[in-house]
């Protein structure tokens, strides 16, 4: 246990440490990465109820194995933290942007906290601590920032918590390259 966590927190570091010359975006189905994430999410947590929903399959110009290690995170945090609460994960196309949403129903967190969401090693406040190195929101954070994209918190005790991310859409007709041979959830 002590061993796999020692490797994901460095794997952590080790994103968080990419160089942006290290970054090639490529057309990327956006539902896809969701999707395979989502299947992920649901082997780890099969207690935890995980809806996905997609309204469209968006294209965008990005590296998916590294959209698809912020999905992640994503979804472990909703797990994790939302104690159980189910967990709505939703992708679409809004104008010439491709939007994520990850969502759970759990305790949520204070003002204070959701400033500082997204700071490198920051853990929020008590009703969302337990295991966890702090870096999850931040590798979104930093992942989100090399594609060009905005991410958005919503939260408060007792509502829940929410975090939309906003990615450039590729133009239509942009082929998206599959990001495994495994169709996912899709």
């Amino acid at each position: 246990r002590d061993v796999s966590r020692l490797s994901r927190l460095t794997e952590h570091l080790l994103l968080l440490a990419r160089d942006e010359k290290a970054f090639h975006p490529t057309p990327t189905d956006l539902r896809r990465v969701a999707g395979e994430a989502v299947d992920r999410a649901r082997a780890r947590a099969p207690g935890v109820a995980i809806d996905f929903r997609a309204s469209a399959a968006p294209t965008v110009m990005g590296d998916a194995l590294l959209l698809s290690h912020a999905t992640d995170n994503l979804l472990e945090n909703a797990v994790r933290h939302g104690r159980g609460a189910p967990v709505q994960v939703s992708v679409a196309r809004e104008g010439d942007a491709a939007v994520l949403v990850v969502a759970d129903e759990g305790p949520g967190v204070t003002e204070a906290t959701r400033t500082r969401l997204g700071e490198s090693f920051y853990r929020g406040d008590a009703a969302r601590t337990g295991e966890g190195s702090g870096l999850g929101l931040a590798i979104v954070a930093h992942v989100v920032a090399l594609h060009g994209g905005s991410w958005r918190v919503a939260s408060a005790p007792g509502e829940g918590f929410r975090v939309s991310v906003r990615l450039t859409a590729a133009p239509d007709g942009a082929g998206a390259e599959a990001t495994s041979s495994s169709p996912g959830s899709v």
